[in-house]
Formats: structure tokens, C-alpha cells, sequence
């Protein structure tokens, strides 16, 4: 599975900063990637029994 492209635009540390932090973004080698959201608490749970 690859990563979801936030668009394809090179951007630079400066533009990442003014985006919103609703949206979590990773910026690798001026390419913004979208993440995944935060795994819930009841997830962690489960997650550490296995």
C-alpha cells in the first residue's frame, strides 16, 4: 500500500507550517503525504494484547 499524495507540488519546510493541524501531513523530500489519523486508545489496547 502506498502513501496518499497530498498533491504534487514540491513544498518547502516554510509552506508546511502554515498548514491547517486539523490535517496531519508528512513532508518527505518536498512532497506532502497524508497520514493515517492517530489509533485509538481501544485500539492500543487490543493491539498490545497480540
Amino acid at each position: 500500500m502506498g502513501l496518499v499524495l497530498r498533491d504534487t507540488t514540491r513544498h518547502t519546510c516554510g509552506d508546511y507550517l502554515t498548514w491547517p493541524e486539523d490535517v496531519r501531513h508528512e513532508l518527505i523530500d518536498g512532497i506532502a503525504y497524508l497520514m493515517a489519523p492517530a489509533p485509538t486508545p481501544r485500539h492500543q489496547h487490543f493491539v498490545g494484547g497480540i
